[in-house]
């Protein structure tokens, strides 16, 4: 898997097969996946717009199955993990507690201190 880390601004769309995205709307994280074939968009919050519009182009909008946060503050932790699951071709299901919570916070402090040692 090739991760390209770029502003969105950069990215055409159609040199890639999958591009995941995380957005914050009104201080909410989501997560947003755009497949290239077959034409789709996975989004993970029903809140948004369903026209199923993209640049003139008709794409599926899908709302797979997912676990909810059980607070006001582990939208952008879930949001990490639903994206690592998606890009992993694993089903979108985990643990939502505030000690799994707890927990995938951790691992991303470990991960990120893992990496920052090599940067």
């Amino acid at each position: 898997m090739n991760v390209i880390l770029l502003n969105y601004s950069q990215v055409d769309p159609m040199a890639h097969t999958v591009i995941v995205g995380i957005v914050n709307e009104n201080h909410h994280w989501m997560l947003v996946v755009m497949r290239r074939k077959p034409s789709s968009w996975i989004h993970l919050e029903k809140s948004l717009s369903e026209d199923g519009r993209l640049q003139g182009v008709k794409v599926d909008m899908q709302h797979p199955p997912h676990n909810r946060q059980q607070d006001g503050t582990s939208c952008g932790v879930l949001a990490l993990k639903f994206a690592e699951k998606t890009l992993l071709g694993e089903a979108i299901e985990f643990e939502t507690s505030q000690k799994a919570v707890h927990e995938l916070r951790l691992d991303i402090d470990i991960f990120l201190n893992i990496v920052n040692d090599f940067v």
